[in-house]
């Protein structure tokens, strides 16, 4: 990747609770929340339990929204907790109603134990994702290459044609981030399929040329026991 990385912008981490039913939201977007969290002191472990009952607070109001959680495996970010919560409108974001118990259980179980990275918003874009976003989301790991193009944005498109094909891959623009700022989720079952899909991303940068001005390729792997509703 030539050295080259790209960074988000860092608004503050609410996790948004809803007084509505107990059942997921139907998808009613494609807007996604995405945040980061790198534990203090390379302190996994108590931050993870700090974490989980953060969720136990979520689940026991009832919330309809699904947070998916991994951990990064490569790349510089390595090591860091990221968690997301996908296919929401902006009205949606709007209307449900945030808890002063969410935003003090923070403050008590989550951030005396971790450091906020990025936290931004995500838009998908469905004409250049091939697949259902949820089966991708709950894959056992999903590769991103984040981009900051420094061109229009059809050359890169069409190379990402031509380089993955029907390979499947989730497509998104960064929300309140520098102009230009795409993310591509690659979902895959084990390091085998992540040889070929390093491949298919080195071959898209080669296409792309210069319409890539910075780009990024890290793995995460999802954390079952770290997201809502948990799959377990």
């Amino acid at each position: 990747m030539n050295g080259r990385s790209i960074r988000g912008a860092a608004p503050a981490l609410v996790l948004g609770l809803a007084t509505l039913a107990a059942a997921q939201n139907p998808r009613t977007g494609e807007i996604a929340r995405f945040v980061e969290l790198y534990p203090k002191d390379g302190d996994a472990a108590t931050f993870e339990a700090g974490y989980r009952r953060h969720l136990d607070l979520h689940r026991r109001n009832g919330d309809p929204w699904t947070w998916h959680g991994w951990t990064v495996v490569t790349g510089d970010r390595t090591g860091a907790f990221v968690n997301g919560t996908f296919g929401h409108s902006w009205a949606e974001l709007d209307a449900t109603p945030r808890l002063r118990e969410d935003a003090v259980d923070n403050a008590l179980n989550v951030l005396p134990f971790a450091t906020i990275g990025l936290d931004t918003h995500l838009v998908r874009l469905p004409q250049h994702s091939r697949g259902e976003e949820e089966a991708a989301l709950r894959s056992p790991f999903l590769t991103l290459l984040r981009v900051r193009l420094a061109d229009e944005e059809g050359a890169f498109w069409a190379a990402v044609a031509e380089s993955l094909g029907s390979r499947p891959r989730q497509s998104y623009r960064v929300a309140g981030g520098p102009t230009g700022s795409l993310l591509l989720a690659l979902p895959h079952d084990s390091w085998t399929a992540f040889g070929s899909i390093e491949e298919g991303v080195n071959r898209l940068l080669v296409r792309a040329g210069p319409s890539v001005g910075e780009g990024h390729l890290e793995t995460l792997r999802r954390r079952g026991s770290m997201s809502y509703p948990p799959d377990r």
